[in-house]
């Protein structure tokens, strides 16, 4: 099996780990850098701290492609060295990161994921792979593996982290008209139990829905996905948008200002669904 080092062992990144020590790979972790709390966690439960060498992958799990070009600088992979960016990064920064592994004699994937901590624990996450299959090499296939039950291999280098940002414009505005949904409840005065109930197996259901519904109706935004992140995403995506002529971001725009909103007032650490309190 091969030995990876792990950068990013935070909420999601851990249980990923966690799935790969059980399955038999040996997982390095730095000593230094994001999650140290999360990462003496995982090292006390069977992982190592890193010494410097002998590690066959890199695997990325990191807040933003701007993370992923530091520790491609701070920790430059050795000649064969692959690594796999299961980030929601930026598309734009893809052909500088491989450009960067290249120079070291590596590779590199754009390979996001998406799902909940437990589907991260137990290998069922969904997976983009900015590639094909064919070409894979076999860790790296051992690893997407292992990690996922659903994979959709997108042909080239850079379609992983572009599917997995429209996943994340759909998934967060569907989170904002379910806000903008249950309102219009409050307004009306319907019960709530009753009402969740019958959204469920109505036109309205939605993978949301069932995951958020509950949570946005007693306004409980414990964090599961950092609004923090939630708005780098929207932030990737009106970017490009805006740049892309002949395509308006007409409710990206909204989306934005409602996110940076809830920022502005601290709440960057909460669920994402935090922004319909505005």
């Amino acid at each position: 099996m091969s030995h990876i080092l792990w950068f990013g062992a935070g909420s999601f990144g851990s249980p990923m780990v966690s799935r790969l020590m059980e399955a038999g790979f040996v997982v390095h972790l730095p000593s230094t850098g994001h999650a140290m709390e999360s990462s003496t966690a995982l090292v006390a439960a069977g992982a190592r701290w890193w010494r410097g060498t002998g590690v066959d992958v890199h695997g990325f799990c990191l807040p933003r492609s701007s993370d992923a070009v530091q520790v491609m600088h701070d920790f430059p992979p050795s000649p064969g060295v692959e690594v796999l960016d299961f980030s929601t990064g930026d598309p734009r920064q893809v052909t500088f990161l491989m450009s960067a592994a290249k120079a070291r004699g590596a590779t590199y994937t754009d390979c996001p994921v998406s799902g909940s901590p437990d589907q991260g624990r137990n290998g069922k996450l969904t997976m983009w792979i900015g590639g094909v299959r064919s070409s894979a090499s076999d860790s790296a296939k051992q690893i997407i593996d292992t990690l996922s039950c659903k994979q959709f291999w997108m042909g080239r280098a850079g379609a992983g982290f572009s599917a997995k940002l429209v996943n994340q414009v759909i998934h967060i505005l569907n989170v904002a008209a379910i806000g903008e949904g249950l309102k219009l409840a409050q307004a009306l005065d319907l019960p709530s139990d009753r009402l969740m109930e019958s959204l469920r197996h109505a036109s309205s259901a939605s993978a949301m829905l069932q995951r958020f519904g509950d949570a946005i109706a007693s306004h409980n935004h414990t964090a599961q996905f950092r609004l923090e992140l939630a708005a780098k995403d929207i932030e990737y995506a009106f970017d490009i948008l805006k740049s892309t002529p002949g395509l308006k971001a007409s409710y990206l725009g909204l989306l934005r200002d409602d996110l940076g909103s809830a920022l502005d007032r601290g709440e960057g650490d909460a669920n994402f669904t935090t922004f319909l309190e505005n």
